[in-house]
C-alpha cells in the first residue's frame, strides 16, 4: 500500500479560515460546479436535501469570505483566481481525502470549544495562571 502524502498545508489553512462545515463545502462545490448560475437557498436546500435555514446561514458565511456574491438573482460562486485554486485543491482532497477534510473541520471546532470550556474553569489557587 503507498504512503499517504501529507494533507496539503494551504488547504488546511483554508479549512481553518473558511469551512466550518461538511454542508458548507458541498455547498460551495455545488456552486463551484455551477459557476455561471445563479442559486435560492430553496435551490441548493433540494439539491443538497438540507434545511433551506442552514443553507442561508451557509450561504451568508460563504459570502463573508468572498466565496460567494449575492444580488437580487440569487447567489453565485464568486471566489478570486487565488481563492478558486484553493476550492480546486479542497475539492480533490475532498474527493480523495473526504474523512482527512472533515477531522479538520471537527479538529478546528473541538479547540475553540476546548478554548471556551478552559475559560470557565476553576482554578486552583496553588495553581500558575496564564496572565
Amino acid at each position: 500500500m503507498p504512503s499517504q502524502q501529507p494533507f496539503p498545508s494551504d488547504v488546511e489553512s483554508f479549512i481553518a479560515s473558511c469551512i466550518d462545515s461538511v454542508e458548507q463545502i458541498e455547498i460551495l462545490l455545488l456552486m463551484r460546479a455551477h459557476a455561471s448560475r445563479r442559486w435560492s437557498a430553496e435551490e441548493i436546500s433540494r439539491d443538497l436535501r438540507s434545511s433551506s435555514h442552514s443553507i442561508r446561514l451557509r450561504l451568508q458565511q460563504l459570502v463573508a469570505h468572498g466565496l460567494a456574491s449575492r444580488d437580487e438573482h440569487g447567489y453565485a460562486y464568486a471566489a478570486s483566481h487565488h481563492a478558486d485554486k484553493l476550492v480546486e485543491r479542497l475539492a480533490d482532497a475532498y474527493r480523495e481525502r473526504r474523512t482527512a477534510v472533515i477531522e479538520r473541520i471537527f479538529s478546528g471546532r473541538k479547540e475553540a470549544m476546548q478554548s471556551f470550556a478552559d475559560a470557565f474553569r476553576i482554578r486552583d489557587e496553588n495553581e500558575p495562571s496564564d496572565g
